[in-house]
């Protein structure tokens, strides 16, 4: 997919009746002018029929008097790898351990170059890794608690890269359980033993 965004074409002698924008000599798209157009701003086009390689593209524009034709600009079309990448999991307890990995496939011609991850607590976006060999993927140990959006970004030998889709993870504290009675290794009468103590539990749990 190519994006051009505003074409401008003025005429300095006659009127503007046509624009075409050409790869090579195939045309992509034209437009067509109403009469005593002497100048000339297109709407942002897409091309999304662009296939694989070199393309050269030029403008050519037609007035009363003849046409000219813009000078031509090389582009390359790639496509980037392709990437999946997943968590063990999207809740855990504190110190946790996340396992991420991921799947890449590179284009024909092509390698993967290395997969980085990155983990976003809400204020800052931090590389917490970087893989040049497969399998891509390791585990985030000793997580403290927090939300956070976890991302995979792969690059080819190409210099193409691609994002996966984010990956949301909650780590909180985990539970605190205390015995204050009876006391560690103290005798007690009677079948029926009383344990009192104190449990702690992360916010918004019971």
């Amino acid at each position: 997919m190519l994006v051009f965004d505003e074409l401008r074409t003025t005429s300095l002698v006659g009127t503007l009746t046509l624009i075409e924008i050409l790869d090579g000599t195939t045309l992509i798209t034209s437009f067509t002018l109403p009469p005593g157009t002497t100048s000339y701003t297109s709407p942002t086009y897409t091309w999304t029929t662009a296939t694989l390689g070199s393309h050269t593209l030029t403008v050519k524009a037609t007035n009363s008097q003849g046409t000219t034709r813009s000078l031509p600009t090389n582009v390359q079309v790639f496509v980037p790898p392709t990437l999946t990448f997943t968590t063990s999991g999207n809740f855990f307890f504190t110190p946790a351990t996340i396992a991420l990995t991921s799947v890449v496939t590179p284009v024909p011609a092509t390698s993967i170059w290395r997969v980085e991850f990155f983990a976003h607590n809400g204020v800052t976006n931090t590389k917490i890794n970087s893989d040049a060999f497969a399998p891509y993927g390791f585990s985030w140990i000793n997580v403290a608690a927090g939300n956070y959006v976890l991302t995979a970004v792969v690059s080819d030998t190409q210099g193409l890269f691609i994002t996966s889709a984010p990956v949301s993870v909650t780590v909180v504290n985990n539970v605190s359980i205390q015995i204050a009675a009876p006391l560690n290794g103290s005798n007690v009468s009677g079948d029926t033993v009383l344990v009192t103590g104190t449990a702690i539990t992360p916010s918004n749990s019971a």
